[in-house]
């Protein structure tokens, strides 16, 4: 077996994907395909990135001989937390939004209060002139009865 061969079966075991290599590697998706098929030699800098990201025995990487992982605690392929990581960030763009909407109506709300306050005084204010006008009206009227009201 040889070092791409085991590229490919963490990759297989989705401990990381192409695209995941290369970024870490800092190269083009075609060399790390060349890399997991042995027509390019992978550098050693190279391997040390990959098992100081992954948690993988240099060791086994490079011979085959020994555990695969440096300890015993399941891999959380680094692909897996990205989709967690973007699924997160999803859910804070909706939360963003709801609190964006919610604190809109809440604004809405305010105002609507404020102008209700508003027209509660003016309605208090033309009822009492309105009581106003109808005393005096009512002084002046020598009859109660021909008062219409």
């Amino acid at each position: 077996m040889t070092i791409g061969y085991r590229l490919k079966e963490l990759k297989n075991l989705n401990i990381f994907s192409v695209n995941d290599l290369s970024e870490l590697l800092k190269c083009e998706q075609p060399t790390i395909s060349n890399y997991f098929n042995d027509k390019r030699a992978i550098s050693t800098q190279s391997l040390e990135l990959i098992t100081d990201r992954y948690n993988i025995n240099l060791n086994w990487l490079i011979t085959g001989k020994g555990k695969m992982f440096l300890s015993d605690a399941p891999q959380v392929p680094a692909s897996e937390h990205q989709k967690k990581i973007t699924e997160l960030e999803k859910e804070i763009e909706k939360l963003k939004k709801e609190i964006a909407y919610r604190n809109s109506i809440a604004d809405e709300i305010a105002a609507l209060k404020k102008e209700n306050a508003k027209l509660d005084q003016e309605n208090r204010a033309l009822t009492a002139e309105l009581l106003e006008k109808l005393r005096r009206l009512a002084d002046f009227a020598p009859n109660p009865k021909l008062v219409k009201t």
